[in-house]
């Protein structure tokens, strides 16, 4: 039986609304009933045209199921499987009906499971092997700019994450690697900078604002997108495309912004001096002497 993306997706909200009670109706908002569909394309093994998914900033996605939920939703309250009250619009056999009623009940309890539960299991159960130390790192460095935001700056800890979050990069560009680059040394001039600055709220401020940026648009370069999307082939085509051009133009705001962030640190003294930026240097080879430089690394993992 074929069927389009958006018939799909109705009939997956409306199993949904049968088989999960009133009262659980609010832990699927938007993100949850994205994953839900794709879940249900996975298991059920039925064609869908138009139907295309993959791993992007919180783990497996699909655009067409974002853009559906987009138009569901309603003019004021928050998207949930509760807003969402969809009739069947094809006629749909039996026993496709049980088999999904089947896959959403068996995985009942999962979206159920408060926001940090729910993420580890995506991340580290329903994520591919060789995505996890992308998905792991990224939240720890999340968690890092948070804390240095309210002040607890863990240079040792930025370090080894810096190291991590490279190695998990093997799907990324070269050039998208070298921007990354270009991010985190302006994280470690700001941690160089805090050790001698009792300005906190200046240094502050620009924690927050790569944070923002990081959050926004440098984890959409780095996500394993392309080289995960699966689907309806002609569609997966045109998303590899659409994706190609979004990222350009990312890419160009990240170096846009990442110039700014850095002539203004410049402008108010709060760039790491030489002597700073050579004693830490001489500290890092002390503690780590076999440790390769951030080149090494980018041209080790781009071959």
């Amino acid at each position: 039986m074929n069927m389009d993306c958006e018939n799909f997706c109705d009939l997956v909200i409306y199993v949904a609304r049968e088989v999960f009670n009133e009262s659980e109706y609010k832990y699927l908002g938007k993100t949850r009933l994205n994953k839900l569909i794709v879940i249900v394309f996975q298991e059920l093994g039925y064609p869908v045209d138009g139907f295309v998914w993959g791993y992007y900033k919180h783990g497996f996605y699909s655009p067409q199921v974002n853009e559906f939920l987009g138009k569901r939703a309603p003019a004021h309250d928050e998207l949930n499987l509760g807003s969402i009250n969809t009739p069947l619009s094809v006629n749909t056999p039996q026993d496709i009906l049980i088999k999904i009623k089947r896959i959403i009940s068996s995985y009942q309890n999962h979206f159920k499971k408060r926001r940090d539960s729910f993420r580890d299991w995506v991340y580290n159960e329903k994520t591919p092997i060789n995505y996890r130390p992308f998905y792991g790192v990224h939240n720890e460095l999340l968690s890092w700019l948070d804390n240095a935001i309210n002040g607890n700056i863990d240079k040792e800890k930025l370090d080894e994450l810096i190291t991590d979050y490279y190695l998990s990069l093997k799907h990324v560009s070269e050039d998208t690697l070298y921007l990354f680059s270009d991010f985190t040394d302006l994280l470690e001039d700001l941690v160089l900078t805090s050790t001698k600055n009792t300005n906190d709220l200046k240094i502050t401020r620009y924690f927050n604002q790569l944070k923002k940026l990081y959050l926004n648009k440098i984890s959409r370069l780095l996500v394993p997108y392309e080289e995960s999307l699966s689907g309806d082939e002609k569609e997966v085509q045109k998303e590899l495309e659409r994706f190609a051009k979004k990222k350009k133009i990312i890419s160009k705001e990240v170096r846009k912004e990442l110039d700014e962030i850095y002539d203004s640190l410049e402008s108010k003294g709060l760039l790491p001096s030489f002597a700073q930026i050579l004693g830490d240097l001489k500290e890092t080879v002390q503690k780590y002497p076999n440790a390769k430089s951030v080149d090494e690394i980018i041209q080790e993992i781009s071959r």
